[in-house]
């Protein structure tokens, strides 16, 4: 759970509760509501009682409406846990990858290792592990990579050049009460670390949060492999702080990538993930409140996870880039997902000319960065006025 500002737990404290439903007429998305006070083992599935797309569902259907328009790949599946915060509890994937592969291995195993094998001379992974990756301490090297990336280079990828982009996962929050611990606005996280829409957001989330401010205790894991976007490699925020004289940052990760039952044909049964955190009763609320239809109507049953609410400003759900960036593979090929290493994405990160993978990541975090510049009203002026930022907060207000 990274904090940032006092030693208090993220979403703890000294904080206002903004934003309990007096909202504008134009507001776009909303889901199931959240308990203020989360049931004693949380749900990340539907409602008791209710028949509801499940969050992969949405999760889909977010992925297959891409930005018209636009040629980048669909990036808009976050995760959304419904009903009352369980992410243990969902309903199962409708396309889970682990059951294809169960009934098609066997016709497609020769094909399989040949394209293993050619993915592996063109320096891609030998693909998703049958296992989750478990939580480590990030290497110092992996941070000081994502902590220290050049403003050139953030502003040699601009917005994401068609990769990222703010329309259909931010939404402005007119009527939203500013959040604020003591002086400083908040950033809410609420992601769980076996969402794979997650583990895309935390790399340019670290990124624009490292210009702010700094990390300590920043780990290493992937997203669940029971999952679309198997074993998709990034950071969590579970025992992280997070310090910066501009802003807060409150994170939830709301599960583990384990499965906390027996997996079964290499499915996570009703989507059983390990607790990790719980958030706050004030940041459940927001959840609650604004990841949902009223806000997010273009899917069906609200928005996902990643949840983030910015000062009070914006609300955002799901991703700003395709995760297929960053993992290869397709939620219909039963020969699995390749994940890019962490180095892997970091040698993306830093290329020159950017990757694709590169330039959606750094434009997102650009965005990112002009979301937070709006939170500090500018602060600080080196960073909040660079071109690319101004081009930033500008798409962010077309939204």
């Amino acid at each position: 759970m990274a904090n940032s500002g006092s030693a208090r737990r993220a979403g703890t404290g000294n904080r206002r509760s903004g934003g309990s439903g007096n909202r504008s007429a134009n507001a776009r998305r909303s889901g199931a509501p959240l308990a203020a006070k989360p049931a004693p083992e949380p749900h990340y599935g539907e409602a008791a009682g209710a028949d509801r797309p499940s969050a992969d569902e949405r999760a889909r259907d977010r992925l297959s409406q891409p930005r018209s328009g636009t040629k980048r790949p669909p990036s808009r599946g976050g995760q959304r846990p419904g009903g009352k915060i369980d992410p243990r509890k969902r309903r199962p994937q409708a396309h889970s990858t682990g059951k294809t592969a169960g009934l098609f291995g066997g016709t497609f195993v020769g094909l399989a290792v040949v394209i293993i094998i050619l993915i592996s001379l063109l320096g891609g992974s030998s693909g998703s592990t049958s296992k989750p990756v478990p939580y480590k301490p990030a290497p110092a090297a992996y941070v000081t990579a994502v902590t220290t990336v050049s403003a050139h280079q953030l502003a040699a990828a601009g917005v994401g050049g068609g990769l990222a982009a703010p329309s259909g996962v931010f939404v402005p929050t007119p009527k939203q009460a500013a959040l604020k611990v003591g002086n400083k606005p908040e950033l809410v996280y609420i992601g769980a670390e076996y969402c794979p829409f997650c583990a895309a957001t935390r790399w340019p989330l670290v990124i624009a949060l490292s210009r702010f401010g700094s990390f300590t205790g920043l780990g290493t894991v992937a997203s669940t492999p029971y999952d679309v976007y198997a074993s998709t490699r990034t950071f969590s925020f579970a025992k992280a702080t997070y310090s910066s004289p501009y802003l807060v940052f409150s994170a939830t990760e709301l599960t583990k990538n384990t499965c906390a039952v027996a997996v079964v044909s290499n499915s996570c049964p009703n989507g059983n993930y390990t607790k990790l955190e719980t958030p706050s009763p004030a940041n459940a609320k927001l959840f609650s409140t604004y990841d949902s239809v009223t806000y997010f109507p273009s899917t069906p049953g609200g928005g996902g996870i990643p949840f983030l609410d910015w000062g009070g400003k914006y609300v955002s759900s799901g991703s700003l880039y395709a995760p297929n960036l960053i993992n290869l593979g397709n939620s219909n090929n039963s020969l699995g997902w390749h994940p890019m290493s962490w180095q892997q994405i970091i040698d993306n990160i830093d290329s020159k000319p950017l990757t694709p993978a590169g330039e959606a990541i750094l434009g997102a975090a650009n965005v990112y960065t002009g979301a937070i510049c709006d939170m500090t009203h500018g602060r600080p002026g080196a960073i909040c006025k660079a071109p690319v930022i101004k081009q930033a907060e500008a798409e962010l207000k077309a939204t």
